[in-house]
């Protein structure tokens, strides 16, 4: 599959080949590539598989005004990771992390915080909704049954360590469901 758009030469072949798609998924019809700062777009193949842009879902916008509360305008990034396509959204976990500076002046260092969010974009709209996540939680994996989110292990700063928790969002809340056999991040499942 060659893939044809804004961000690939004319000949449809990305001079990257395709390092920044790995975070993508499928409705069946069309790819949509989550990519690594919160920018989400779609492509679509024609007649010969040839993959075309078709949308940008104008998701940095988005993110910008969703977190402007906790950035109140220092210096930040977000990081996107663990898509999952289901029922017309894509489903997929952002930090937004501030780049602060330690008040340490005999030993001045970079300092992140961050806060974590569930984000639910609705393909057909564009409309992306928010749920907050534990904010001591980074790098869960996202999977969706019966519509329902749920959220598998991550590393827990609290402790430093890898979580064997699994979360399920229902009703408006998260409810810790159950302690997996081995502790996992990364998209580990």
């Amino acid at each position: 599959v060659l893939v044809k758009g804004s961000a690939y030469t004319e000949m449809g072949i990305s001079k990257g080949a395709f390092e920044s798609f790995t975070n993508n998924v499928s409705d069946g019809k069309n790819i949509y590539v989550v990519y690594e700062d919160g920018s989400v777009n779609k492509y679509t193949p024609n007649s010969k598989n040839i993959l075309k842009f078709t949308k940008d879902y104008d998701s940095q916008k988005q993110l910008k005004n969703h977190f402007k509360n906790f950035t109140n305008g220092v210096e930040s990034e977000f990081v996107a990771y663990s898509p999952v396509y289901s029922g017309g959204y894509i489903y997929f976990v952002v930090d937004c992390n501030l780049k602060t500076f330690s008040m340490n002046y005999e030993n001045p260092s970079v300092v992140y915080a961050s806060q974590s969010a569930l984000v639910k974009l609705n393909v057909s709209n564009g409309k992306m909704y928010y749920t907050a996540i534990n904010n001591s939680l980074l790098h869960p994996t996202v999977a969706v049954y019966n519509g329902n989110p749920y959220l598998v292990g991550g590393y827990d700063t609290s402790t430093n360590s890898l979580s064997k928790t699994m979360y399920k969002y229902s009703s408006g809340k998260w409810t810790k469901l159950c302690s997996l056999p081995s502790a996992r991040a990364y998209g580990k499942c």
